[in-house]
């Protein structure tokens, strides 16, 4: 099923009788390999704030390897903050995470997106009509507009 890691955490939730796993999107060249991330938890501060202290003082908690691992323990997708202990290449979302933060990861093209909507929709089609070639069809529908301009 085209996703992210974000589902992760929610298929989790379903307690699937199944194995979880992911792979990379094929690249340009044979046998390479990319995946498409960006940051997954943003922080930021008002300039207008009242209480900019305290926002600075929770954003600093909220980038150390404590709390980050709390975060990572519940979500799985990689983590950038040194110390955060990652189960790695052998978890649901190793397929990707061996490719996160390295040249084989690109920022992915949601910038360019005219409707996430519209891609939430043809992945819950396929789900529901489990037409390989109408999935194939519709991504490349969805996709290639937003390729042509970048």
């Amino acid at each position: 099923m085209p996703n992210g890691s974000w589902a992760y955490p929610v298929i989790q939730q379903q307690k699937p009788k199944f194995k979880v796993g992911t792979f990379a999107f094929p690249g340009k060249e044979k046998g390479e390999s990319l995946t498409v991330g960006s940051g997954d938890l943003a922080l930021s501060i008002s300039s207008s704030s009242k209480h900019k202290a305290a926002a600075e003082k929770f954003v600093a908690y909220m980038t150390t390897p404590q709390a980050m691992q709390k975060y990572y323990d519940v979500d799985g997708s990689p983590c950038s903050v040194i110390g955060v202990k990652q189960a790695g290449i052998n978890s649901p979302l190793g397929g990707i995470t061996k490719y996160a933060f390295t040249k084989h990861q690109f920022v992915w093209m949601a910038q360019d997106w005219t409707s996430e909507n519209d891609f939430f929709t043809l992945t819950t089609n396929y789900l529901l009509n489990g037409s390989k070639s109408d999935l194939v069809h519709a991504l490349n529908a969805f996709f290639n507009p937003m390729k042509a301009s970048n």
